[in-house]
């Protein structure tokens, strides 16, 4: 009896904590509609969380890490709403698979990361607390699709906001 309790416990749990990464979603959607509309961004729910894909061209230009004065809004509407959250957000850097070989960035290693700090660092201008917040460069190890062509290869060219779903098993101690 008591082992049912605690199972119907931990269900209402996984309820409120998949209702509120739907929440979340969907608020990302409506502010970001007209980007998602014109493919610039995308914003998905996983096992892991809600996660957002910005395009390379929203935020940067080629080849760079500071982001175009034009990227600002996007992410101003973006903090908006993560710094109301109280759950993990990592940022990954992503580029192609070519080389890039500058004095600033040595390999895509650092144009990923330098890109990804960036973006954490208006965040957190906005509010988003820095304890919440983890910065990744993956340069071209995790494509969406295949670098295959001039489209591919721009679509693999992305900052991924990811807000991680609540660990049920962290929160409640279950091993």
């Amino acid at each position: 009896m008591l082992v049912d309790k605690h199972t119907a416990q931990l269900g209402e749990q996984q309820r409120k904590i998949e209702e509120r990464m739907k929440k979340l979603a969907g608020g990302l959607s409506r502010v970001m509609a007209p980007m998602i509309k014109q493919r610039m961004v995308s914003i998905s729910l996983t096992k892991r969380g809600v996660v957002m894909d910005i395009s390379e061209s929203t935020l940067f230009n080629a080849g760079e890490a500071n982001l175009q004065p034009r990227s600002m809004d996007v992410l101003l509407q973006v903090s908006r709403i993560l710094s109301k959250e109280d759950m993990p957000i990592e940022v990954e850097g992503h580029t192609d698979d070519t080389p890039i070989a500058t004095v600033q960035f040595p390999s895509n290693w650092e144009l990923s990361s330098a890109r990804a700090s960036s973006v954490v660092r208006v965040l957190i201008e906005n509010g988003v607390a820095t304890k919440h917040l983890t910065v990744v460069g993956l340069a071209s190890n995790q494509p969406l699709v295949p670098n295959n062509s001039v489209e591919n290869r721009a679509r693999n060219r992305r900052v991924t906001i990811t807000i991680a779903s609540p660990n049920l098993d962290r929160e409640t101690g279950v091993d």
